[in-house]
């Protein structure tokens, strides 16, 4: 249920009723005010979830404590889980385990158990993670095959279909000890390259966790998953990436993935004429702020949803968008003007960066800094070659 609140703006919008429906000046409305409050002018988004687990039997072989590959995994997944009960309640999470003998997944697909889709975390549902380890023979199985990770990634995007068009970041926590799935089918490879893509084009993140090999070497990611999906390019650069079986060191890994890394934007990096490159900004570091407050009804305890009405002050009645105007006061008079003009005076040229040239660090001084800085990422998946680029251009 939606209540509306009235608000009488007349006070504030009309100079004594002269101008009707003339509201005066909030500059903020059209340039967005404080520059230095961009972490708060991007619209919050709840955070989407699926634990991608592998069940090979190399996952159930004992490595800590009594505890297997697979166990520590879920402990981790458990604490991701209690920590958004109390930091994001309205979170989503789902758990999906793959290479399994028991299947159950709205697509049929074998090998898969989609032991729940994407749904708030609460203490009945930890609960129910906690149990499958105690459970795990006798309702999902480790599996002596190993099937195709394509279908899995198919399957995350038919469960990520439920949060498509409400305002949810969506990720793939990945878990598994192989590094190399599927080294002799071209085919199932090419697909999960395919449906991985599909999944970055639905903004969608595949975190990977990798864990150590029953064979004690390191995972190689050059064999596969650096191929999958965007992988730190040191990692990348070394070939492999520190894994590891403790409980500690994975939980600790996983809760640095509790919050994502939200980009502020993305522009083009005009370096010549007919020649650009795409980059991500992110804000390094700025001012932590109390969550906004939400309304809820004193009855029912429900949200609230406020809508904001203009209102005449003469006649009380409600003012229409096309029955308010704006001014500026100048001298005696009253300067008119529409949004549509600010936003012409505002524009001088198509939203991007342009390499006007180069200067000697020497030449920054530290009185230049006017506030944080942005960091500046290539954007690979906007326009191919980017990375190259600026490689090229820091060397």
């Amino acid at each position: 249920m939606d209540f509306d609140d009235d608000f009488d703006n007349a006070g504030d919008q009309q100079q004594d009723g002269e101008e009707g429906g003339d509201a005066g000046p909030n500059f903020d409305d059209f340039f967005g005010g404080d520059a230095s409050k961009d972490g708060d002018t991007a619209r919050y988004m709840n955070d989407s979830v699926i634990f991608l687990v592998d069940c090979r039997k190399s996952m159930m072989t004992v490595v800590e404590d009594g505890k297997s590959q697979f166990d520590l995994v879920i402990e981790a997944i458990v604490s991701f889980m209690k920590t958004k009960v109390i930091t994001s309640k309205d979170d989503k999470m789902s758990l999906m385990l793959y290479n399994v003998e028991n299947a159950n997944n709205p697509l049929s697909f074998k090998g898969i158990n989609l032991a729940f889709g994407l749904e708030n975390p609460d203490a009945d549902r930890i609960k129910n993670v906690i149990n499958i380890t105690k459970n795990f023979n006798t309702n999902y199985k480790a599996s002596d095959k190993e099937y195709p990770l394509f279908e899995a990634l198919w399957l995350c995007t038919h469960v990520f279909k439920d949060v498509d068009k409400k305002p949810f970041t969506k990720r793939i926590f990945l878990f598994t000890n192989e590094d190399n799935p599927s080294a002799t089918d071209s085919n199932q490879r090419n697909q999960a390259f395919s449906y991985a893509k599909r999944l970055t084009e639905m903004n969608v993140d595949i975190e990977l966790f990798p864990l150590k090999k029953p064979d004690s070497r390191k995972f190689e990611i050059k064999k596969f998953y650096a191929d999958l999906i965007a992988i730190d390019p040191e990692d990348a650069s070394a070939g492999v990436i520190d894994t590891s079986n403790r409980i500690t060191e994975l939980t600790k890994r996983i809760r640095q993935k509790i919050y994502k890394k939200r980009q502020l934007g993305s522009l083009d990096f005009f370096l010549a004429p007919g020649v650009k490159i795409a980059i991500r900004f992110y804000t390094m570091i700025h001012t932590a702020r109390k969550p906004t407050p939400i309304q809820l009804h004193t009855a029912t305890n429900k949200r609230l949803n406020t809508a904001t009405k203009v209102v005449c002050q003469e006649t009380g009645s409600t003012l229409h968008k096309d029955q308010v105007g704006f001014f500026h006061p100048l001298s005696d008079e009253k300067v008119f003007f529409q949004k549509e003009d600010i936003a012409e005076i505002k524009k001088f040229d198509d939203p991007g960066i342009k390499l006007m040239g180069f200067k000697p660090k020497s030449r920054i001084k530290s009185y230049h800094n006017i506030r944080s800085s942005y960091f500046m990422y290539p954007d690979e998946d906007r326009i191919t070659g980017s990375s190259q680029m600026v490689d090229a251009l820091i060397k």
